[in-house]
């Protein structure tokens, strides 16, 4: 069965070594950029829509750029609005960030902010808080998924839509984003 290599170094090596190998089919990711319809009707939507909890969630989402336990974690003392800005104490690569906060983003922590007031006695810790737990989000993956439907928005993530909106505004930054070479107040030109 073993037969010496031909090599001539005298290291025994099975047939089967020298069959070539077959790489395993993975399958296409699913996911898509909006087009400016598409981000326009979502954007329309998350308006509509500023007394839901889950929409203003979403619409930060899509307006930051962050990532979902981000943003459900986000509190109220890490928001600076004279600033602009929001801190990220915890993010995925475990160092903290600062998020320049662009005019709509604003605008939904000012929704978030009336309807936290007029639904609770106390100021909540959070951004965005489960009406029935009274504690951050953990999933909504069932409410955007019906919104998403509605909409006709199959196989979109909240961040590609981000990025969408990000280069449909600001197509001069492209390469620049593509390359993680932003400077940090480079969101202001979004508003």
């Amino acid at each position: 069965m073993l037969k010496l290599s031909e090599g001539g170094c005298g290291a025994d090596t099975h047939s089967t070594l020298y069959k070539p190998i077959r790489l395993l089919h993975t399958n296409p990711l699913k996911e898509r950029f909006l087009d400016a319809a598409e981000a326009g009707r979502l954007r329309d939507y998350v308006e509509l829509h500023h007394r839901d909890a889950v929409c203003l969630l979403i619409g930060f989402l899509m307006y930051t750029g962050a990532r979902r336990h981000e943003v459900f974690a986000a509190e109220w003392q890490h928001i600076n609005l004279e600033r602009n800005s929001w801190y990220v104490p915890i993010t995925k690569n475990g160092k903290p960030r600062y998020v320049m906060l662009n005019r709509r983003a604003v605008q939904i922590i000012e929704y978030a902010r009336l309807l936290q007031t007029q639904k609770y006695i106390h100021k909540p810790q959070w951004l965005f808080i489960n009406p029935r737990t009274h504690k951050p989000y953990r999933c909504v993956f069932s409410k955007w998924s019906r919104i998403r439907a509605e909409l006709g928005l199959h196989d979109v993530r909240v961040r590609e839509t981000f990025d969408q909106l990000y280069f449909i505004s600001a197509p001069h930054l492209v390469k620049y984003k593509t390359y993680g070479l932003l400077p940090p107040d480079t969101t202001r030109l979004l508003t």
